[in-house]
């Protein structure tokens, strides 16, 4: 996006919304005359702190984590992130948590078979095909979201 703006024009706000359609995974505010670097990430980004407290020598580096509100009132609204469609959001998220996993020994013994069946003789460690996982039913699993999500409203 910063390579988007047009740096000629000024801007007295940002309306992230007319940049992209996506929300952010991270962003920084730089305060010159603070000597002070925020930045906050969605992302596990190891050791940043470290890394940019190491770049930026002598200025003070706070690192906000997940906290992308902290960047909103860095701004004191010149920042505006997307608005955020609440059910789009509860969809997507009822679809990853009752996803159902594939049994890893299932593609395991599937690719000896197709291995032997072109003449390749094939040996599989004992332990690779234990599959020792405890699954919930999907029913159970739409269950306890419901419960959740009953319990925030």
């Amino acid at each position: 996006m910063i390579h988007e703006i047009n740096k000629s024009y000024g801007y007295k706000s940002i309306a992230l919304r007319e940049w992209s359609k996506e929300f952010p995974i991270g962003g920084f505010h730089i305060d010159i005359d603070c000597r002070r670097l925020e930045f906050w990430h969605a992302n596990d980004i190891p050791n940043i702190s470290h890394e940019l407290k190491s770049k930026w020598s002598g200025w003070e580096v706070v690192h906000h984590y997940g906290d992308y509100e902290s960047h909103l009132k860095r701004t004191a609204g010149q920042l505006q992130f997307q608005d955020i469609d609440q059910q789009q959001l509860l969809a997507d998220l009822k679809s990853q948590l009752l996803w159902e996993s594939s049994n890893p020994v299932d593609t395991i013994t599937c690719f000896a078979k197709k291995e032997a069946e072109t003449g390749r003789n094939v040996e599989i460690n004992p332990h690779a095909l234990r599959y020792d996982s405890y699954e919930l039913s999907k029913e159970i699993k739409a269950e306890i979201l419901q419960r959740a999500i009953d319990n925030l409203r």
